[in-house]
C-alpha cells in the first residue's frame, strides 16, 4: 500500500461501480473488459483488499470497496475542483460555487435566496449539495464544498478550523393538528400537554434532536414527562404525521407558515419571555483559498438583504 494511487485507477474503479460491472464499464470507457479487470486487480493489490464480491451474475462492492468508493468519489471531486480553481485564476469566467446545505434551510429558505442572488448576478453558477450539519462541516474542512449552510446551536461545539457566522434565526414552534384534541384543550406549552400528547421528533444523535432536548430542558419538561411516538429524519415527514393528528412536534416557523395561515396547524404559546430560535449559520474554513465567486456569494449571504 506504499505506492501512491493514480486518479485514473480510481476513475476506472468508480466506473465499474456506477455501470454495474466490468462489461458496461469497459464499453463506457472504450476499453476491453480484460483491461478493466486487470486495472481493478492492480488496485486491489495496492490496497491489499478485495473491492468486489460476486453474487450470481452481479458484481457488488465488498465492505472495503464501499469505503474505497466513498473516498474515491471525494478525491475525484477534489481533482475537479482543483482544476476549476486554477482555471478561474487564469480566466475571467465565473467559476461554479459549491454550496453545502442541510435540508431544512435548503428546502424552505435557500431557493428564494438563490433566486434573488441569480437575478442580481446573472452569470453566477451554484451547485447545491444536501447533507446533515456534521457532514457539511466535514465537507468544508476537506474542501469538498466552498460554503456550508447548516443548522447549529450554541450548546453544540463547532469543529476546529472552521469560522461561522449566524445568517438567520428561525423561530421554533410547537404544533399540533388544528383538529386534534390537544389543540382544543391546550393553548400554552405545559407539562400537562406533554403528558397526553405523543412527541413526533427527529432521530437520536441528530442536531435537531439535540436542540429539541435542550428546549425541553429549558421548558422544565423531564424525560419522564413525555413519550416519543415516532422519530423521523425529515421535517416534511414529521409535519405530515402531525397533520394526521398523531402527535405534536417542534418545527421551525419557515417550514409550517403556510399550514398555520391555512389553519391546518395550531401553534402552542411558549411561556412568557421565552422564544427559542433555530440559528442557521454560514461555515467556512478559517484558513483556506476562497475563489472570487465564492467570496461574492458569501458576502451576499452575510448581507442585510436576507433579514
Amino acid at each position: 500500500m506504499d505506492d501512491p494511487l493514480k486518479l485514473s485507477q480510481l476513475q476506472l474503479f468508480c466506473s465499474v461501480v456506477e455501470n454495474g460491472g466490468y462489461t458496461r464499464a469497459a464499453e463506457h470507457l472504450n476499453m476491453t473488459q480484460p483491461a478493466v479487470s486487470q486495472q481493478v486487480r492492480i488496485l486491489e493489490r495496492q490496497l491489499d483488499a478485495r473491492l468486489f464480491v460476486r453474487r450470481g451474475n452481479q458484481v457488488l462492492l465488498s465492505e472495503v470497496g464501499k469505503v474505497v468508493y466513498e473516498y474515491a468519489q471525494n478525491m475525484l471531486r477534489l481533482d475537479s475542483r482543483l482544476r476549476a480553481a486554477v482555471q478561474s485564476l487564469s480566466s475571467k469566467e465565473n467559476e461554479t460555487v459549491v454550496l453545502g446545505s442541510n435540508r431544512p434551510f435548503g428546502r424552505y429558505l435557500l431557493p428564494n435566496i438563490l433566486a434573488e442572488y441569480c437575478k442580481k448576478f446573472p452569470n453566477a453558477k451554484v451547485d447545491v449539495h444536501y447533507a446533515n450539519s456534521e457532514e457539511i462541516c466535514e465537507q468544508v474542512l476537506n474542501n469538498m464544498v466552498d460554503i456550508g449552510l447548516v443548522t447549529w446551536d450554541p450548546s453544540i461545539e463547532l469543529p476546529p478550523r472552521l469560522t461561522s457566522r449566524v445568517m438567520r434565526n428561525d423561530p421554533w414552534c410547537l404544533v399540533a393538528a388544528s383538529h386534534s384534541i390537544w389543540a382544543r384543550e391546550h393553548t400554552t406549552i405545559s407539562r400537562a400537554l406533554f403528558e397526553t400528547a405523543p412527541l413526533i421528533t427527529a432521530v437520536e444523535g441528530s442536531t435537531n434532536w439535540k436542540i429539541v432536548q435542550r428546549m425541553l430542558s429549558e421548558l422544565d419538561i423531564g424525560m419522564e414527562d413525555y413519550h416519543v411516538r415516532l422519530r423521523l429524519d425529515d421535517i416534511e415527514s414529521m409535519k405530515h404525521i402531525v397533520l394526521q393528528g398523531l402527535g405534536i412536534a417542534f418545527l421551525q416557523l419557515s417550514a409550517i407558515q403556510q399550514e398555520l395561515q391555512d389553519g391546518h396547524l395550531f401553534s402552542f404559546q411558549f411561556p412568557a419571555g421565552y422564544q427559542p430560535v433555530q440559528s442557521y449559520i454560514i461555515v467556512t474554513k478559517t484558513k483556506g483559498h476562497i475563489t472570487p465567486s465564492a467570496a461574492q456569494l458569501m458576502n451576499y449571504l452575510r448581507g442585510d438583504n436576507l433579514n
